[in-house]
């Protein structure tokens, strides 16, 4: 279960659009905002949340404002670990040539809960062979 505190009046829980939606959209809970070309802004959510260990968090840009108004995270791939427990913001990057305006209750980008593996590295003298080996980029000839 994900849990999910609001943290003012305001503030909207993630929801998705269609039951069958894989992400849930991030809707904007501030004033009308203006991200100017080429600029970058901090959205706050407004909620914080427990995600259940063994999972992460991943935001990522909605489809249409990435793909229409150029506008993506900052960073390109939001990780949220199951331990943080603060708001969640999120960092968006107008990398169009026009400005983006986003209003109040706006969904802005979306968030999908998977499952992780928590693995531990180890050190060894020597790994397995493989078909490939140290093959490298381009080493099938394509």
């Amino acid at each position: 279960m994900l849990q999910i505190k609001l943290l003012r009046p305001e503030s909207k829980a993630p929801t998705r659009a269609h039951a069958s939606d894989a992400g849930l959209d991030l809707i904007h809970i501030g004033r009308k905002l203006t991200i100017k070309a080429g600029a970058k802004t901090k959205i706050a959510t407004g909620f914080a949340m427990s995600i259940p260990l063994g999972n992460v968090a991943k935001v990522y840009p909605r489809s249409g404002l990435g793909t229409k108004q150029e506008l993506v995270l900052a960073n390109l791939v939001g990780i949220i670990d199951s331990d943080y427990r603060d708001e969640v913001f999120v960092t968006m990057k107008n990398n169009g040539s026009d400005d983006v305006v986003i209003e109040k209750g706006d969904r802005f980008a979306q968030m999908t809960i998977q499952p992780i593996w928590l693995w531990s590295p180890q050190i060894v003298e020597k790994l397995p062979d493989s078909v490939r080996n140290t093959g490298g980029h381009g080493s099938t000839g394509k």
